[in-house]
């Protein structure tokens, strides 16, 4: 079967599709992606969720101290303004406070876990270890519920079904490189969103109240 097809049936049989902030962040495979699948998406009537938690990330990624992650974020508002319609964003009642103590992959897990039961999911991501956390998700005993997929996005921006077996099976191989250097990579703690708007203005950032995030994230942050 053509895998075109296989995804177009997996995007079309699915109640929510979500995404995390490090396969945005990936902003050149991201933006292959959307060239290579928009259509499916737009076809299905679907769009790609980024929850509370994703957002607010991106938030925090645009005033960090980061300048690699500054430029990165502002690479992907940029890919996510001119593609508005594939995405829908999450931002009611929010505070910047929520941002130091939410972790975004325990939240992405509780809503897959809640939202299973109504449906089939998809989540894209590219992390390996939230990767193994949904598939066993999906093989629950004890949280029954319908299929969640993941996909990664690759080099070339293709979306490749990541199984519990291959992300294990690269986890390993990974883990052996690890153990052989100093371990100076650890997981990112992540966060959830706020409803201020971080406002680019020669330089300096500020911080404003507006409209929900579609709005003003796409169309108050000046790139």
């Amino acid at each position: 079967m053509d895998i075109d097809k296989i995804i177009y049936d997996c995007i079309e049989s699915s109640e929510n599709i979500y995404i995390d902030t490090s396969t945005l962040m990936n902003v050149e495979n991201l933006n292959s992606f959307v060239i290579k699948y928009k259509h499916l998406f737009i076809e299905n009537k679907k769009r790609i969720i980024l929850t509370r938690e994703v957002c607010l990330e991106l938030v925090k990624h645009l005033s960090g101290d980061n300048s690699h992650k500054r430029f990165l974020s502002k690479q992907v508002i940029k890919v996510l303004k001119e593609n508005i319609t594939l995405f829908k964003f999450e931002d009611e009642n929010l505070s910047i406070n929520e941002a130091k103590r939410t972790f975004a992959d325990g939240a992405l897990l509780a809503r897959l876990t809640e939202e299973r039961i109504y449906g089939n999911q998809i989540l894209i991501t590219n992390d390996k270890n939230l990767s193994i956390d949904v598939n066993n998700l999906s093989n629950s005993l004890s949280c029954k519920g319908n299929i969640i997929t993941v996909y990664k996005i690759d080099s070339e921006g293709l979306l490749c079904r990541v199984t519990k077996e291959v992300t294990l099976e690269s986890v390993s191989i990974v883990s052996k490189v690890k153990d052989e250097e100093v371990k100076k990579v650890k997981r990112s703690s992540v966060i959830t969103v706020c409803s201020y708007l971080l406002t680019f203005g020669a330089g300096a950032l500020v911080m404003k109240y507006c409209e929900p995030l579609s709005c003003k994230l796409l169309k108050e942050i000046k790139i």
